[in-house]
Formats: structure tokens, C-alpha cells, sequence
């Protein structure tokens, strides 16, 4: 893998996590 691919792969990850919290988030104002 090179460095690139490693950076994509790590950003991909990023976004991931932000769109959960995102959904928790959408879920708990939605709740209140």
C-alpha cells in the first residue's frame, strides 16, 4: 500500500465516524 492509498483509507474512515456521529446525533435531537 502506499502512502496515498493509506491516506484515503484513513479519510474514509473519518467520514465514517463523522456521518455515525451525525446519525446519533439526528437520532438524539430527534428523540427530544
Amino acid at each position: 500500500m502506499t502512502d496515498e492509498q493509506k491516506e484515503i483509507a484513513r479519510l474514509k474512515k473519518q467520514l465514517k465516524e463523522a456521518e455515525l456521529e451525525r446519525d446519533i446525533l439526528k437520532k438524539a435531537i430527534g428523540i427530544f
